[in-house]
């Protein structure tokens, strides 16, 4: 290979003739899950003490999120034009008032759905049963991306893309707070995309 060959995305250049392949930030997380799991199932406590890092870099995530939250609502609140602000008050009123008559007719219809029993005999404790969690894994990951796809002019693949990085810190973390910033982010370059 010589030195004008073009470099191509994703990769690194360490030498004559040599292309090292740099991996995403997903892949390093899902690898660095991966190899967290397998050295707590075969060492178990004796690695206990590296929890500690992995919680220092959950909440560093964190600390860096709130921040960049802050600053792009400030920021897409404050550069809204009158008629825009206006009209993002209007929906949100509606939007408001929508919900407090949903949630008060709900209420009211509450009552219809018990029996009209005299006693309170019918219920039973023992008789309760908790219903099986349900499988995030499937509706985060195929679910929730056709319910966009259906509902946008994305296609499928493209909001599986844009949203993979952000799917896998998820579930590492365990906290959706974390990737906020990366998923508005993929939004942004969508809506750019299909502008």
């Amino acid at each position: 290979m010589n030195e004008s060959s073009p470099q191509t995305a994703g990769e690194t250049r360490k030498g004559p003739g040599f292309r090292m392949r740099r991996i995403s930030l997903s892949t390093a997380i899902l690898a660095g899950m991966v190899l967290g799991i397998a050295a707590g199932v075969f060492f178990g406590e004796y690695v206990a003490f590296l929890g500690i890092i992995g919680n220092g870099f959950i909440r560093l995530l964190q600390m860096s999120i709130l921040p960049y939250i802050l600053v792009s609502l400030i920021l897409g609140i404050g550069g809204l034009t009158y008629a825009k602000a206006r009209l993002l008050a209007v929906k949100a009123g509606l939007l408001l008032l929508l919900t407090r008559v949903i949630a008060f007719a709900f209420i009211l219809k509450m009552p219809l759905g018990f029996p009209s029993w005299e006693s309170a005999s019918f219920f039973s404790s023992a008789l309760v049963e908790f219903p099986p969690p349900p499988n995030f894994l499937i509706l985060t990951c195929w679910v929730l991306p056709m319910l966009v796809a259906a509902a946008t002019p994305f296609k499928y693949q493209d909001v599986i893309d844009v949203s993979r990085d952000a799917l896998v810190t998820a579930f590492t973390t365990g906290n959706l707070f974390t990737v906020l910033s990366v998923l508005t982010e993929g939004g942004k370059r969508l809506f750019a995309e299909y502008d």
